[in-house]
Formats: C-alpha cells, structure tokens, sequence
C-alpha cells in the first residue's frame, strides 16, 4: 500500500455504546470508546495473509495490516473518548479524555468465537496535543496492556475475505456497508 489522501470514517456514538453496555458496570465511567479512523497524508503500508492450504481448499486464518513500513509514519488514527453516565445515561455529550492513537498495525483472525481485532500503535496522546513527545512512550507501554477490542463477525469475516481476495489476486473486491458508520462529507481543501 503506497499513496496519499485522506479518509475518515465517524463511527455512531449511540452503536458504541450499545456495544459496550452488556459489559459496562453501572455508574462505572466507559473508557477507550471509538470515536473514528482516519487515514490522513502519505504513507507506506503491507498486508499479510496467512492461512492453510489443504488440498485444493485454501483457507484465510489472519489478516494484518500493518501501517508504518519501513519506519515511515503511520497515516492511521483513532479517535478514542471516555464517558461518565449522567443519571445513569451514557452520552457523548458527557465525554472526556479524548485520545488520538496513531496506529501500527491491526490483525484480524478466523476464529469460532467472539471475534477481537489486534492493535498496535505508535503512541497515545491527548487530542489537544497529537504529536507529543510522551504520546510515543505512553504509546509504547500501552501495547503490553491494550486488550483487543471486540468487533463484529460481518467485521472480521470481511477482512478474511477481503485476504482471501488479495491472495487470489482479484482486480476488485467491494466492502459492505458497515452499520456503526455515520456518513462524512468532506470536501478537500488546499
């Protein structure tokens, strides 16, 4: 993956939180929600496909995207928010403790279960100041404790088939729909 743009895809608050809310404690903050992705300048990027081979049956086991070949800077962000319930309500009005991570790498597996997708990143830094210097130290610790984040089948099957597609070397393959994304309209500007 070489090239330049931009990208951004807004996730919708209220499917976040729904996600998260079986497990969320009552009255306990919710922290690391996902706010957004985002692809922003130029980088160098590799995809993996693994997967066995059995006869004729060839199967995809993992995806990996990885986003900063050969030590050029990752174009790929997270938006991630925390949020205190207001008589017991979780809004997004609430948040707080915006974080941008810049993100290294991201693995999708084949599995029976609940998937969760891989995270890497770079650093971690306060919205406010996205390109501190703490941000890649921060970044660095929070690899031993990031816990891979649930993500839904269609989520996770989709990047399986989208791997299978790359090793068959399909001229196309088309995403469906994700649900949890809210439409952005954004123009290019100089």
């Amino acid at each position: 993956m070489l090239g330049k743009g931009f990208y951004k895809n807004t996730f919708d608050a209220a499917d976040v939180r729904a996600m998260f809310l079986d497990e969320q404690k009552r009255g306990v903050p919710m922290t690391n929600a996902l706010d957004y992705i985002e692809f922003e300048g130029e980088g160098l990027g590799r995809i993996e496909v693994k997967g066995t081979i059995s006869g004729s049956t060839e199967t995809v086991t993992e995806v990996d995207l990885h986003f900063n070949v050969k030590g050029r800077k990752s174009p790929v962000t997270i938006g991630l928010y925390s949020i205190d319930p207001s008589n017991g309500q979780y809004k997004y009005e609430n948040r707080y403790n915006e974080l941008i991570a810049r993100v290294a790498s991201l693995k999708f597996k084949k599995c029976d279960g609940e998937p969760r997708m891989g995270v890497k990143v770079i650093s971690v830094n306060k919205a406010a100041k996205p390109n501190g210097f703490m941000g890649r130290i921060k970044g660095t610790i929070a690899n031993f404790f990031i816990e891979p984040p649930r993500i839904s089948k269609l989520g996770n099957e989709t990047m399986l088939n989208f791997g299978h597609s790359l090793l068959k070397e399909k001229p196309a393959f088309t995403f469906p729909k994700a649900k949890n994304i809210k439409e952005n309209r954004m123009a290019a500007t100089k």
